[in-house]
């Protein structure tokens, strides 16, 4: 799945870090085009009341509301074809970010960093 992704939002509070974006997709017979959220979400406060197969960064994306638990278990910043790749739990993601500002994209890798404190995501060209 390529979508194109437009600015990211980072949100942090006292519970957990999270990164959303949105993936642009043309549906319908007239081609218009429908905005979904994909949300990064990691919650290290409620962490030890998971078990260990639970932990981690959780992946939601307004297409799949059927879907549980999608865990991230590795995202590839190509910055040479302005693409990020996410392999989680069930499937796999790839997000243009031609359109990303360069500052929006040191800010997603610091927050990914920090999301990946006990090393459970493969973060390459982070």
């Amino acid at each position: 799945m390529h979508e194109s992704a437009p600015p990211l939002n980072t949100l942090r509070d006292g519970t957990g870090v999270s990164t959303k974006s949105a993936a642009l997709s043309t549906t319908g017979i007239l081609g218009r085009i429908q905005i979904e959220s994909l949300t990064l979400l990691r919650t290290p406060k409620y962490e030890h009341l998971l078990g260990d197969w639970e932990r981690g960064v959780s992946v939601s994306f307004e297409r799949y509301v059927e879907d549980d638990e999608e865990l991230l278990e590795a995202l590839h910043l190509d910055r040479k074809s302005a693409v990020v790749r996410l392999t989680t739990s069930l499937r796999n993601y790839e997000l243009d970010i031609r359109k990303i500002d360069e500052r929006e994209v040191k800010a997603m890798k610091k927050v990914l960093t920090r999301m990946n404190y006990d090393r459970r995501i493969r973060l390459l060209g982070i």
